[in-house]
């Protein structure tokens, strides 16, 4: 048999697996049957048992292996503090970056509400009652224009911050807006108010208590302004008023105007009643005077000649003898007349009363004096 070989030297740094030396079963140059028989320790194997992790030569395997452990921990520690710096650095970055924009967009809005406002500032509302209604209209428009295009803005986001909230500035400038514009309603409104009370009619109004005069007055009051109702209109896009809205303006004055003229339909056939009284009365008098017109004589009670002579246009000449001659005017009815002489006559008995029985043939010229003595004329 040959004699064990010796182990091959250990590297001094790398670690390395310790086998402890096998030796082999004698040979020969002739190849011999393994003996079975013989003693174990003679048989050529190796115990997995005996293996051990070694380092540097003989020294023991246990403490390299925790020195190994530590120096892996340490590379990940380092690797994972790397990747944390490196987050953080980025987090950072994207932060202040993320911060430079919200604070470009806020300064981007802020000067859009800065605009808006300087203009809504630049329109003056402060109603009085001298106040010129076309100006106060204008204004309101001018604002509305304004909440229109704010309206528009706001749709299309250009109010929104990064976190994609309106800015809250933009309710100074809107509440700006809504308190000129309930200004200006306020004034209008009490316009209405004061103008359809003072042109309503009374409950009681009809064609015997109004003239027509008053009536038209207050219709043409009522047809203004319910084209100033009109007109204005756009007052009442964003009303104010819970006690009013333009639907029961427009109403109440509807309801005015349909009294009124129903009033004037009245007075209308009052008038025309009235004209067919005065144009019967006249027929009644043109009658009368038909009747009383012409020339009666006599002998009077003091034995001097009388005539009367009753003209178609109410006057009355008096003669008395052959030359006294009076003029006045008569008036009256188909049964009596009356003539008067402004005292030229009698101062005492004037006016005097003619009278007739026999439809106008002859006459009785009495008077209420008891100084007159009734005279008796005939109609030619």
């Amino acid at each position: 048999s040959q004699p064990a070989p010796e182990p091959e030297p250990q590297q001094p740094a790398e670690p390395t697996m310790y086998m402890p030396p096998v030796i082999p079963a004698p040979t020969s140059t002739a190849t011999a049957p393994i003996d079975d028989t013989a003693p174990q320790s003679q048989q050529t194997y190796a115990d997995p048992t005996q293996f051990q992790v070694v380092s540097e030569g003989a020294a023991s395997p246990t403490p390299h292996k925790k020195r190994s452990s530590h120096k892996a921990f340490k590379i990940v520690a380092i690797i994972l503090l790397t990747i944390v710096l490196g987050a953080g650095i980025g987090i950072g970055a994207w932060a202040w970056n993320a911060n430079q924009k919200n604070n470009a967009r806020k300064d981007e809005v802020v000067k859009l509400e800065d605009s808006y406002k300087s203009q809504v500032d630049a329109i003056e509302v402060n109603p009085t009652s001298e106040s010129d209604r076309s100006a106060l209209l204008d204004s309101y428009k001018q604002l509305a224009d304004l909440q229109d295009k704010i309206t528009k803005d706001q749709e299309s986001g250009k109010f929104k911050l990064a976190d994609g909230s309106d800015d809250s500035g933009l309710e100074a400038v809107t509440s700006s807006i809504t308190d000129k514009q309930k200004k200006i309603f306020d004034w209008f409104n009490n316009d209405y108010k004061t103008r359809l009370k003072a042109n309503s009619f009374d409950e009681s109004a009809s064609a015997d208590s109004i003239d027509e005069t008053t009536l038209n007055n207050q219709l043409d009051a009522l047809n203004k302004l319910k084209s100033d109702l009109d007109d204005e209109k756009i007052i009442w896009t964003n009303n104010p008023s819970k006690d009013s809205d333009y639907d029961s303006y427009v109403n109440k004055v509807k309801e005015q105007l349909t009294k009124g003229n129903s009033l004037k339909k009245d007075l209308k056939k009052k008038a025309d009643k009235d004209k067919q009284d005065a144009e019967k009365e006249k027929r009644s008098s043109e009658a009368a005077t038909q009747k009383w017109v012409g020339t009666y004589s006599g002998m009077g009670t003091d034995n001097k000649k009388l005539e009367i002579v009753l003209k178609s246009d109410g006057s009355v000449t008096y003669r008395e003898g052959d030359t006294k001659v009076t003029e006045g005017t008569w008036s009256g009815d188909e049964n009596t007349i009356k003539i008067s002489f402004g005292g030229k006559i009698s101062t005492r008995s004037e006016p005097f009363t003619i009278t007739s029985k026999d439809g106008g043939r002859t006459i009785a010229v009495s008077s209420d004096s008891g100084t007159w003595q009734t005279d008796y004329l005939t109609k030619r």
